[in-house]
């Protein structure tokens, strides 16, 4: 049995195996987490020459549109806030949002790939938190990360480094795929968030609890939200998306034309439908991906 690697607990158990990869699951802090990954891949070298993600357009406007709402809540909550850190920058789509609302941004960026990208942009690094924390002087109003935390190998040190760096009653930002969702229960081993080996955690809020458990950090907001296409997923999970495997239609092979049409316009159907029904997955903090807002108590 493999204690977990964030409360040290042994109460936990083997969730599925992906590509080789076994994930386990902790029943005490509600969280998913990779076994032996120290052992068999060297995580820094991996960020830093083979790490890419690219997006495409609805990918790119989702994000952009996260960042603006995130950037006008943290200025909401801390009007005063100037700067901000944004750990694992990627395309640079927060530092460029953070630029128009007259934020001072930086970010840093551990794959080489993605820096170059943004290099001459915005004002990134190329290092992981690790290596910014050791050398960087300055201290922040708001930092940022999203869909980090989940590839972090030692996450529970991810505390003492945010507060190296940021100021009293600064607030930190954190988004990250939701273990305590519908699309993880019903997906289970096919859930797309088990990425080996960079996502080395799946994360719930409790488990957010659990790794900012000290005096001086309080959560002061926590949601959860979903895209439609993770609501047809579900569906499809559940097969009622009427597939062309469905059971629930029968037609002679003679009219196969006119069951693929059938097919065709009820999955059209759901398509259309899911965008307005999405927000039922959010019910109780269970949608697919969550976001914290977590304030440094002077």
């Amino acid at each position: 049995m493999n204690s977990c690697p964030i409360c040290q607990k042994n109460g936990t158990g083997d969730f599925c195996e992906k590509d080789g990869w076994i994930y386990c699951h902790c029943y005490y802090c509600d969280c998913l987490f990779l076994t032996d990954y120290t052992n068999r891949t060297n995580l820094d070298l991996y960020y830093k020459k083979d790490f890419q993600y690219s997006f495409d357009n609805l990918t790119k406007k989702r994000v952009i549109n996260i960042a603006n709402e995130v950037l006008l809540k943290l200025l909401n909550i801390n009007p005063r806030g100037s700067n901000l850190l944004d750990i694992g920058s990627g395309h640079g789509y927060i530092l460029e949002e953070a630029k128009k609302k007259n934020i001072s941004p930086l970010g840093i960026e551990p794959s080489l790939k993605l820096y170059k990208e943004t290099e001459g942009k915005s004002s990134v690094m190329n290092m992981n938190l690790d290596e910014f924390s050791k050398k960087n002087i300055l201290k922040f109003d708001f930092i940022t990360l999203s869909h980090v935390i989940e590839h972090l190998q030692n996450i529970n040190i991810l505390p003492d480094m945010l507060d190296k760096i940021l100021n009293d009653n600064g607030i930190i930002f954190i988004e990250t795929p939701n273990y305590d969702s519908w699309l993880r229960r019903i997906e289970k081993c096919e859930y797309i968030f088990l990425t080996p080996p960079d996502h080395t955690y799946v994360l719930s809020i409790k488990t957010i609890q659990e790794i900012f458990k000290r005096k001086k950090w309080k959560i002061i907001f926590k949601t959860t939200f979903s895209y439609p296409e993770h609501l047809i997923g579900i569906l499809r999970r559940l097969k009622y998306t009427f597939a062309k495997e469905t059971k629930f239609i029968k037609v002679p092979n003679q009219h196969s034309r006119h069951q693929k049409a059938v097919v065709k316009k009820r999955n059209n159907i759901v398509e259309l439908l899911a965008p307005g029904l999405t927000n039922l997955l959010n019910f109780r903090n269970m949608g697919s991906i969550m976001q914290i807002y977590i304030r440094k108590i002077s």
